[in-house]
């Protein structure tokens, strides 16, 4: 679980450095933080804009249709 609101950015970038990007995706199950500052978050990175694209869809799509990247 990632939340911009608790762990920062260089965290956040570590975690990215450690893992798979198409291992990691955005999502929210609460209205208890604003989705949209995170989405604005994740495309502020300093990361290629392509990482920012796994993360913000394209892992959650892959995830659902049983298309697992290795």
């Amino acid at each position: 679980m990632y939340s911009h609101n608790y762990i920062t950015q260089d965290m956040f970038l570590n975690i990215l450095q450690k893992h798979d990007t198409n291992k990691i995706i955005f999502a929210t199950d609460s209205p208890w933080s604003d989705a949209g500052a995170g989405i604005e978050y994740i495309k502020n990175l300093p990361v290629q804009e392509d990482v920012k694209t796994q993360i913000l869809g394209e892992n959650a799509i892959d995830l659902m249709n049983g298309n697992f990247r290795e």
